[in-house]
């Protein structure tokens, strides 16, 4: 058996958004043997850790921490199909948050050691402006005139387009797969600088 806290596989299993009976069939493990981990009245082997990793998309070294990590809040907010109420946040979504904040605090590290300067986005915007001067605002800071978007051929050849125009001001854009369109859309993580949008591949 590994000398692995009981708190931590709690802590793993629920960040993961899944339930004891989700895990064990991730896992192919019982859920009372789960639970008696989880209880600390046994402990998991090596191996039985690697399955668990591999279900929670987490590192094997994260089991071996003193105590569990900071708890990431995912976004409460997101872009959904319409009549679509929000829930709990599946593994799939959870993971893609896990995964866009990940690369933020990368990009940010790599500012860190190169020394380069971050982009600072100089505009602010609330919702009481009109609407009509907020686009003219947001089409000046992007540099995409009305006439350009109507010459684009497709509807990728406009996503290129946009996505180029909003990374140029220093905002991230990430796609996320596996995620369930009717669960999210796109979402963003407004933190600065650096902010970051994240899109479903399937929308």
């Amino acid at each position: 058996p590994t000398l692995v806290k009981p708190q931590l596989l709690v802590w793993a299993r629920k960040s993961a958004g899944l339930t004891l009976e989700a895990a064990a069939a991730k896992t192919k493990l019982v859920a009372e043997v789960l639970e008696a981990w989880e209880n600390g009245d046994e402990a998991p082997s090596l191996s039985q850790l690697r399955k668990l990793g591999e279900a929670y998309k987490r590192p094997i070294a994260i089991f071996f921490l003193p105590e569990p990590p900071l708890t990431f809040d995912a976004q409460r907010e997101f872009r959904r199909l319409a009549g679509i109420l929000p829930g709990k946040e599946s593994p799939e979504l959870r993971l893609a948050l896990r995964n866009a904040v990940f690369r933020r605090e990368a990009a940010l590290e790599l500012h860190r050691l190169t020394g380069d300067p971050l982009p600072h986005i100089g505009v602010q915007l609330h919702p009481g402006m009109d609407p009509e001067e907020v686009g003219k605002m947001i089409r000046l800071l992007l540099g995409i005139s009305w006439e350009q978007q109507i010459l684009w051929s497709s509807a990728h050849e406009a996503l290129n387009a946009w996505r180029a125009a909003i990374e140029k001001l220093g905002v991230l854009v990430f796609q996320a797969s596996g995620v369930a369109l009717d669960e999210m859309r796109g979402t963003c993580i407004p933190d600065q600088p650096l902010p970051v949008v994240v899109l479903n591949s399937k929308d």
